[in-house]
C-alpha cells in the first residue's frame, strides 16, 4: 500500500525516512525552540495512511521565566 507523503508538520524536520509504502517509517525532530508533542516516528498503515503525526510546539527554556512562574504560583496558591 502506498501512503504517499505524509502532511507536513510546522516547524520540524525529517530526521530518517525508510519510504513511503505499507511498513515504512518516518522519524521526526523539531526545530530549535521547539519541542517533540506526540510520538517521533510515524508509519505507513495498510489502509494507506500514516499513523498520528506529532507536532512541534513552542518551548521556553529560560532559567528568568520559569523562576517568574514559580512566584507566581506561590503567590497565587498561598493568597
Amino acid at each position: 500500500m502506498y501512503c504517499g507523503q505524509p502532511d507536513s508538520v510546522d516547524n520540524s524536520y525529517i530526521k530518517y525516512s525508510s519510504g513511503v509504502q505499507y511498513g515504512d517509517v518516518i522519524t521526526y525532530g523539531c526545530k530549535e525552540g521547539y519541542k517533540l508533542d506526540g510520538d517521533e516516528n510515524v508509519t505507513c498503515g495498510e489502509n494507506g495512511k500514516w499513523s498520528t503525526l506529532p507536532e512541534c510546539l513552542g518551548w521556553i527554556e529560560s532559567p528568568l521565566c520559569t523562576h517568574f512562574i514559580h512566584w507566581v504560583l506561590i503567590i497565587v496558591f498561598n493568597s
